[in-house]
């Protein structure tokens, strides 16, 4: 029920109603629409912060030292991954080497990524399996295309088809 931000602002201070927040430290109560305020100096700007389930699987990738994968041929390793599913509970937490991965995709502002688990583990309902990929479809506005080849391929009865999961990164 109440969240903690991080924030980085143009401005001297955050309040949520009469308390200032802390960057990382102070909690806020997310049960309802919060109203923020940014001072600076003599000027004010409020924003209303929302928080909603989206009914998808929260990924979260914590690199070491929080680097950013740069490379689609070297896997970093040493990475953990952790899936929690829209309930709040957690469908896997572990070890993971990660690269990045595509051709043209990988010029792209949203990456997609190869991961590498530690052990095979079976992750959001999918048969187990040490590689998982990330997609980052972002060249497809409808977001649907992939999924619907996916599902075309499950239809054709052939034993291996691509399977796939929505998922929002956290």
């Amino acid at each position: 029920s109440s969240i903690v931000l991080s924030f980085n602002i143009f401005g001297d201070t955050v309040f949520a109603g009469d308390t200032e927040l802390i960057s990382g430290v102070t909690p806020v109560d997310a049960t309802k629409p919060v109203t923020l305020t940014v001072k600076n100096g003599k000027s004010e700007n409020e924003y209303t912060l929302v928080v909603r389930n989206t009914g998808l699987p929260v990924v979260r990738i914590t690199t070491p030292m929080g680097r950013t994968v740069q490379s689609k041929e070297i896997w970093m390793e040493g990475a953990s991954l952790r899936i929690e599913n829209p309930d709040g509970t957690v469908d896997y937490d572990g070890g993971m080497s990660i690269k990045g991965r595509g051709n043209s995709t990988w010029g792209y502002p949203k990456k997609p990524y190869a991961l590498k688990l530690d052990k095979k583990s079976s992750v959001l309902g999918m048969p187990k399996h040490k590689r998982w990929i990330l997609l980052a479809n972002w060249k497809d506005r409808t977001l649907l295309r992939n999924d619907a080849a996916f599902w075309l391929s499950r239809q054709t009865g052939l034993p291996y088809t691509v399977r796939g999961q929505f998922c929002v990164g956290g």
